[in-house]
């Protein structure tokens, strides 16, 4: 199930419907290219025309509604975890993850819009060729992508000064990891040496989220993947994902993504 590729999918769409296929912790990136279409990103709205690109991580309910046709567009989805370890940049990697009070999920890079659209072009090209090295192309393309967004949008990007910073990112890292194990916020709190107040507010302020809501988010993440890829019962998903309790995992799944586990699974298994 775990997926090691930074870059897993790169696509070049022009139809009215996106082919939906969740990973717990990648996130998607789109690029309009032509066209317009209204997105609703956990809950806030954005229309979004031509140079639009989108940010949508994997916690994230979203909706998409074509507007204008021809809507032609680039779809990536990347490995939001292994982003930071393969471009060896904290900054660029926040955009995927980090919700800042300042972030917007769509940045406008209409000023660049043939330089962006050959970005991607080159990376489709590479992705659908697997020639020797793709990869090491795709992700210098990926790269170079992030910072002309940077440029064009740097409060989208979190700016990781000091030790405190640091410490709310390990412990971002740490749920990651062991999100379906037994976590207490207190203990994870004494672990990194700070108090369980200051752990919650530092990391709502860099993440967007409690690390309660952080951890729930990434439970559920992943039960969708479940849900979408394996032909596991609810309860074991819920088990699989870390929730103890099948009833609670209902009823977060459904207060979160606004159906059930079953009917989700029934719209994208």
């Amino acid at each position: 199930m775990e997926n090691s590729r930074l870059i897993d999918r790169v696509e070049y769409m022009d139809s009215e419907t996106t082919p939906h296929k969740h990973h717990h912790l990648f996130s998607e990136l789109i690029y309009v290219q032509e066209g317009e279409a209204l997105f609703t990103i956990d809950g806030r709205q954005y229309r979004a025309g031509r140079g639009s690109l989108l940010f949508v991580s994997s916690y994230e309910p979203h909706e998409v509604q074509v507007l204008q046709v021809p809507y032609q567009r680039f779809f990536l989805t990347v490995n939001a975890a292994r982003l930071e370890h393969v471009l060896g940049s904290r900054l660029l990697a926040s955009v995927l993850q980090n919700r800042t009070p300042a972030f917007r999920h769509q940045v406008d890079l209409s000023g660049s819009h043939q330089a962006v659209c050959a970005m991607l072009g080159q990376m489709l090209a590479e992705f659908q060729g697997a020639g020797r090295m793709w990869e090491t192309v795709a992700q210098n393309l990926l790269e170079n992508l992030l910072i002309l967004t940077y440029r064009a949008c740097p409060d989208n990007f979190v700016q990781f000064e000091g030790s405190a910073s640091g410490r709310v990112l390990e412990v971002q890292h740490y749920i990651e990891r062991h999100f379906t194990e037994e976590l207490r916020m207190a203990e994870l709190a004494r672990k990194y040496y700070v108090s369980p107040s200051y752990l919650s507010h530092a990391f709502k302020n860099q993440t967007g989220y409690s690390p309660k809501q952080y951890l729930l988010l990434n439970r559920l993440s992943f039960a969708k993947e479940l849900l979408e890829t394996t032909d596991f019962q609810i309860g074991q998903v819920a088990y699989k994902a870390g929730f103890g309790d099948v009833n609670n995992f209902i009823r977060a799944f459904r207060e979160w993504y606004g159906l059930s586990p079953g009917s989700y699974r029934s719209r994208n298994g």
